[in-house]
């Protein structure tokens, strides 16, 4: 009989969960402090300038973004720089495509929100 000392076994690794969408709270807070002097920024200049009302903040917002996006990828190989640009225009044409249809969509909620009454549902 052979007593098995349990020291020179080998320990069976235990796999930890990772989550590799998650970004860490350093980097969320770095993107709530960059939208938060974006916005801010975006809308001194909507002051200053002649650009009027949410168009012009909108628009102010994103040559700000753009801005942005072309000053540090600078210090970016071309391809990470390429791909930088080409998410910031794809995620701005995805935002322009999206205002319309908010745009019907609250107007309809709005306009018909009037026309609910509680005999609605019932024919009378």
């Amino acid at each position: 009989m052979s007593i098995v000392n349990e020291a020179t076994q080998p320990q069976a690794a235990v796999p930890t969960p990772t989550q590799p969408w998650k970004r860490p709270k350093s980097a969320q807070r770095k993107d709530l402090i960059f939208t938060t002097a974006v916005a801010f920024a975006a809308a001194i200049f909507v002051l200053i300038t002649g650009f009027a009302g949410v168009d012009g903040w909108l628009f102010a917002s994103f040559l700000l973004v753009l801005g942005v996006t072309l000053v540090r990828g600078r210090k970016l190989i071309a391809k990470e720089r390429r791909n930088n640009v080409a998410s910031l225009l794809i995620a701005s044409a995805a935002i322009a495509a999206f205002i319309p249809w908010m745009s019907i969509f609250v107007s309809v909620l709005i306009k018909g929100a009037k026309g609910l009454r509680p005999n609605f549902l019932l024919c009378r």
